[in-house]
């Protein structure tokens, strides 16, 4: 993945020579690494990136790059609302200075860096786009914080690598270094795991209204299972995107194999949330947090197999809807109720076949679903 400077000059027959001819706005054809729906894999292939008003420092209409800095808790013990939206903070970070050398019209990154930046904007474009055209309002230009260091009461700590992420107390996207996985696709340069992000975005703006500091975050008054439930809930239909914006149902495979670490989220393999799996479920949350991945993957590949009857634009739209309803929740929201307005925007025949896998895969509250009888 860490393809070299005279890599990409050999893969375009020019010499490598030193950075900086003018760019600008104007120009909008780059080399990016994006997947590759025919070879089933990602590649470097020259993109169009249409909203990138300064190429040198990475910002346009969707995004803003801000390069290192200290990613800082600022609250070692929030209490109230106010304290938790002002819970972290990224200081001393830095305007990019990207680098690029030319192929006729082609922007060619001129480093490794700028390569991964260029991409994760490209990505982040698509991503507004794939949102956009299923009638989802803009983000607007959102702070994307590439290779910030963690830092806990002043004192770096090596704790946050490998890792794509949405904070919405800052609503930001985070990127930290790669250190374990050098070997495959950086998760910022995986199409599929950056629309995965910017669903979480798109989730905070939906259900939470846009709050930096939603009730579940903070409020005791929402119950552990609650708010487990609720995560999980943002971190299956995040992979539903994910997978229906890439066409790949195994989106997350080319940065993270499940050989290697053990981790399957991919959204073809039946999944269903029993008593065993709830067992499993309560054993992770004796660690640090629950681990929403779990109930997470059962709402992603009950949602993935409606597609055996309905067409993508319908499941992503459904999806949304579904979103829309559940705004704001309350300490009494379950999953269910988010099933259930999924249910409710089908018509009497799709309804059918949805419940059937609905009933079948949430063994664990079927009788909660409006279907059950």
């Amino acid at each position: 993945m860490k393809t070299t400077c005279a890599a990409i000059a050999a893969m375009f027959m020019i010499a490598c020579s030193p950075a900086g001819p003018d760019i600008d706005a104007t120009h909008t054809k780059y080399l990016v690494y994006d997947w590759n729906t025919d070879t089933r894999a990602y590649e470097l292939h020259v993109s169009e990136i249409e909203t990138l008003d300064d190429p040198r420092a990475i910002s346009g209409e969707v995004a803003r790059l801000r390069g290192g800095g200290a990613l800082v808790v600022a609250n070692s013990e929030p209490t109230t609302k106010e304290e938790y939206a002002e819970l972290l903070e990224v200081r001393n970070d830095k305007t990019p200075s990207a680098e690029y050398f030319f192929d006729g019209e082609v922007a060619v990154p001129f480093d490794f860096d700028t390569q991964l930046m260029v991409t994760l904007y490209h990505h982040i474009e698509r991503a507004d786009r794939y949102f956009g055209d299923l009638g989802v309002d803009p983000l607007g230009q959102m702070p994307t914080y590439y290779f910030p260091q963690f830092s806990l009461f002043g004192i770096p700590l090596p704790l946050l690598t490998d890792n794509a992420a949405y904070a919405f107390t800052l609503d930001a996207f985070l990127i930290p270094p790669t250190v374990f996985l050098v070997d495959d696709v950086p998760l910022s340069a995986n199409r599929g795991v950056m629309v995965h992000e910017y669903s979480h975005a798109v989730f905070n703006r939906l259900v939470h209204l846009d709050d930096r500091a939603p009730g579940p975050l903070w409020d005791p008054s929402f119950p552990d299972d609650m708010v487990n439930e609720l995560r999980s809930l943002d971190e299956g239909v995040a992979d539903v995107f994910g997978a229906l914006a890439t066409g790949d149902a195994d989106f997350i495979a080319p940065s993270i194999s499940k050989e290697a670490f053990g981790l399957d989220r991919d959204l073809t393999r039946k999944r269903i949330w029993n008593a065993e799996l709830q067992e499993e479920i309560d054993e992770a949350e004796t660690g640090l947090a629950p681990n929403p991945y779990l109930l997470g993957s059962v709402v992603a590949s009950a949602i993935w197999a409606t597609r055996d009857f309905l067409d993508d634009e319908a499941v992503a739209l459904t999806t949304l809807a579904a979103l829309r309803e559940i705004a704001e929740p309350k300490p009494e929201f379950r999953l269910s109720n988010y099933l259930n307005a999924w249910l409710d925007e089908l018509g009497t025949a799709d309804r059918e076949s949805a419940c059937e896998i609905f009933v079948e895969r949430f063994e664990l509250i079927r009788d909660d679903l409006t279907c059950a009888d």
